[in-house]
């Protein structure tokens, strides 16, 4: 009689986060166990879903609203976290970003199922002391307090957790989702990617794009010949202004791309000012591209710069500290910028492949499934 597979269930607030980021782990995961995806769905994501379903992974499909607020929405995902759980009956769970860890990991407490949390970012809601901050700490102490290790991107992240008293300190570092060296090959660095600055993320305010686009201004009024790209999806606040600074030639706004790829290829520079990240994957791909960058200062993406050698480093929220960066990467030759873009090649090689990341994390499951001490 053949021995049943153990079961894993992912617990994600998207599918495109679990695909993108996950996508090398749910494969190696399917080889030995069977394996369950919790996740909203759009309906463009079940092209990229047949990938698993050949595999044997299975799905069911959950409501979740990043940013919902109402209690009683609260209280039914959480309701439907045990149901789900329950019918499932799963051998371990891992959760991903901030509502599944908390109210995943309610659900998985009080059905008694073994579970990993998986800390991707902290968010807004640890920078201002307040009641948000108060009400988030006491979430998130009973969503993962009985975990069974909770992983973090980046150090700061861990000492937040355990300056609020989160978690019972069995916690391991990893390098975010690490980054998957064949999707993102390196790329040649030519004259026509010098003077090309890319600006990829969210359009939001604690993603910098107010000290973006105001350097962006300055120095296209200086240097002509400077290229602005930005991708991303564009908050509702910056809608005018986007159409205002493409009217006057300062930017070329794409929208939010999959292919973030093709982008980093022709890119000379990857412009991050953001204000938090958990580790930020925009960063790890420009570095396996061969791309130099200017970050912020900042956990999640210091991890990704060495200062000098394949980037800059920068105070967040400094606009001037930016621009200085900016109008020096632009004075570099392009062999110096090049050499930078190796420089962070070989550092995503070294420090950052997926497959350590994806090695960390079955060691760690068989440990728990399969008692495996070594």
């Amino acid at each position: 009689m053949t021995e049943q597979k153990k079961h894993i269930v992912l617990i994600s607030n998207s599918f495109g986060s679990l695909y993108n980021f996950r996508y090398e782990l749910i494969l190696t995961l399917l080889k030995d166990y069977r394996v369950t995806l919790l996740t909203p769905m759009e309906e463009s994501d079940y092209v990229h879903f047949a990938a698993f379903m050949e595999q044997g992974c299975e799905l069911l499909k959950t409501p979740l609203r990043r940013r919902g607020k109402n209690p009683f929405s609260e209280w039914k995902l959480i309701s439907l976290y045990v149901q789900l759980l329950k019918k499932l009956n799963p051998d371990l769970v891992l959760t991903y970003t901030i509502k599944p860890n908390i109210y995943g990991g309610m659900a998985c407490k009080k059905l008694k199922i073994p579970y990993f949390s998986n800390v991707t970012g902290l968010g807004t809601a640890f920078q201002k002391e307040g009641m948000l901050k108060k009400l988030t700490v006491f979430l998130f102490r009973r969503g993962v307090k009985h975990a069974e290790l909770i992983f973090f991107q980046n150090e700061e992240s861990q000492k937040v957790f355990k300056r609020c008293r989160i978690g019972k300190g069995n916690s391991k570092i990893v390098p975010g989702s690490g980054i998957n060296l064949d999707k993102f090959p390196m790329k040649p660095y030519t004259e026509d990617n010098a003077f090309r600055f890319l600006y990829m993320a969210r359009i939001m305010k604690e993603k910098g794009a107010d000290e973006f686009f105001a350097a962006a201004r300055r120095m296209k009024e200086k240097y002509k010949e400077v290229e602005f790209a930005v991708v991303g999806f564009c908050e509702e606040t910056y809608e005018t202004q986007i159409k205002e600074l493409e009217k006057q030639g300062v930017i070329t706004y794409y929208g939010w791309q999959d292919d973030s790829a093709s982008f980093m290829a022709k890119a000379g520079c990857l412009v991050n000012p953001s204000y938090h990240e958990g580790m930020s994957n925009v960063c790890l791909e420009a570095a396996a591209t061969g791309r130099p960058m200017i970050v912020s200062d900042i956990p999640g993406c210091r991890e990704t710069v060495e200062n000098g050698t394949n980037g800059y480093l920068i105070p967040a929220g400094d606009g001037e500290a930016l621009l200085a960066k900016m109008i020096q990467f632009y004075q570099l030759s392009t062999k110096q910028k090049a050499q930078m873009g190796q420089n962070g090649r070989r550092k995503m090689e070294q420090e950052f492949d997926r497959q350590l990341v994806v090695e960390i994390y079955c060691k760690e499951i068989r440990r728990v499934l399969e008692n495996d001490k070594n």
